[in-house]
């Protein structure tokens, strides 16, 4: 896993997920039937898994649409000039965002994780753009 550039913690982790996985006393397809709270504490019950990962996994490979790894330094990035902020904001405060989009953390995750590659330039057009429609509809 070296030759991956996988550092020795997150191989050590890798690998007992996958022993878990082998002897049974962790059913990865079964997860996706879980209730995604009890999904993520399964998760996160394995040696090396945090919030962050249960989440992401919540979002990327069991399909549930709720998930919201609000600990993304590039999430919190994007949500801090969506947002107008001075600074990258807190887990807490994107959680705290987020609030407003129940059953649908995860598509506005990747929503949002999409927008980072857009060109400043370019976004600052389009909302510019959008503003102007909204203003043209209200009047």
């Amino acid at each position: 896993m070296r030759r991956l550039q996988i550092s020795g913690p997150k191989a050590r982790c890798l690998i007992g997920i996958s022993r878990a996985t082998l002897d049974g006393s962790l059913d990865l397809e079964g997860l996706r039937d879980l209730d995604p709270a009890l999904a993520h504490a399964k998760l996160m019950g394995q040696k090396g898994v945090g919030p962050w990962t249960a989440q992401y996994v919540g979002l990327r490979a069991l399909g549930h649409p709720d998930c919201l790894p609000a600990a993304d330094v590039g999430l919190q990035k994007v949500i801090r000039d969506l947002y107008g902020l001075r600074q990258k904001p807190s887990a807490n405060r994107v959680a705290k965002l987020a609030e407003r989009w129940p059953g649908w953390r995860s598509y506005a995750t990747f929503y949002l994780w999409l927008t980072s590659w857009e060109d400043r330039a370019w976004k600052a057009s389009l909302m510019e753009s959008i503003r102007l429609q909204k203003k043209r509809r209200s009047s």
